[in-house]
């Protein structure tokens, strides 16, 4: 049997939770928690799959809004999802795929994730 390696990484989150669904057992199962970051810190988890899988993502980043003093498109705090046999990225936080929070981008949905080899 094949398996993907994937590796998730937060830079400066408050939070980014993933869980993965399972059609045999009712609810989620809690696969990688990162909280409680610095102001510049870089947090790093991995995990493996053995067949295509459908991601709930609970992520809450900053950035991309307009201040009294700035205005900005990026965000500085966000995590994102690579393959890490390919280093393709698979999953981003983003503007686009995050809403405003209070202060915060928040990104709360499911992404499908398939089985790539190299």
């Amino acid at each position: 049997m094949k398996y993907q390696k994937i590796a998730v990484f937060g830079l400066s989150l408050l939070l980014i939770v993933l869980h993965t669904n399972s059609y045999l057992v009712a609810g989620e199962k809690l696969i990688i928690e990162m909280k409680d970051f610095s102001r510049t810190e870089l947090k790093a988890g991995g995990f493996t799959l053995s067949n295509e899988t459908s991601l709930h993502i609970k992520a809450f980043g900053a950035g991309a809004g307009k201040g009294k003093t700035y205005s900005s498109d990026r965000m500085f705090a966000y995590g994102w999802i690579i393959n890490s046999d390919t280093r393709e990225k698979v999953w981003l936080m983003s503007p686009n795929n995050t809403s405003l929070s209070k202060d915060e981008r928040k990104f709360d949905d499911y992404i499908k994730l398939a089985l790539i080899f190299a």
